[in-house]
């Protein structure tokens, strides 16, 4: 389906590589908070092979967040290059609608609401990565500054999208019956967030 040496695809992999990048800063970003927050006691360390157990789940978390924090911007980038190389967008809207409409049932977390929320995460991260693939450039941060000409335009487009996000969390939140430590992972995933993106 894909043009595998074309232009876009080359633009196409420094985005992938970016977003990936950026899921796995996040997701050990969350992990030193937690611990900041809740440092295990000095006898943690003294039991045999407990370090070996934490790294693996360390990674096993880490492997999670990136998935479920990937899956929606790998979605709709493979549509938006699919489209910037010819495809149909129709047909791709629709995919991409489909996608979500079974990831959120899969998780549990379908709603009419919901669904339209995760749309307009979709439609805005479109947008985005389209201006992305059409911009000149050879590393990504030369394909942001080509599409967005001025660091207001990109600061704009963060702000959409940390509001887009914090939306999907309220309504997460709400799904699962307001639950106070699901409102802390949540306030603290937001913090990495945040952090990570006021350094870029």
């Amino acid at each position: 389906m894909f043009k595998k040496h074309s232009t876009i695809f080359k633009k196409y992999l420094l985005i992938l590589a970016y977003e990936e990048r950026n899921a796995r800063s996040v997701a050990l970003l969350i992990r030193a908070l937690i611990r900041a927050s809740h440092p295990p006691p000095a006898w943690h360390y003294l039991i045999p092979f407990k370090f070996v157990f934490e790294f693996l789940s360390a990674r096993r978390e880490i492997r999670k967040f990136s998935m479920d924090f990937l899956f929606l911007r790998k979605l709709v980038l493979d549509a938006a290059r699919d489209i910037g190389e010819g495809g149909n967008r129709q047909v791709r809207d629709a995919e991409v609608e489909g996608s979500i409409r079974k990831w959120c049932s899969s998780n549990k977390l379908y709603s009419e609401s919901m669904h339209q929320k995760q749309l307009a995460l979709a439609a805005l991260l479109f947008d985005h990565y389209s201006a992305l693939l059409k911009a000149e450039g050879k590393s990504y941060e030369s394909l942001i500054r080509g599409a967005y000409k001025t660091r207001a335009g990109y600061e704009s487009f963060l702000r959409k999208l940390t509001a887009a996000e914090r939306e999907i969390d309220q309504a997460v939140v709400e799904m699962r019956g307001g639950d106070a430590g699901l409102r802390a992972q949540i306030s603290i995933k937001q913090q990495a967030i945040n952090t990570i993106r006021e350094k870029q």
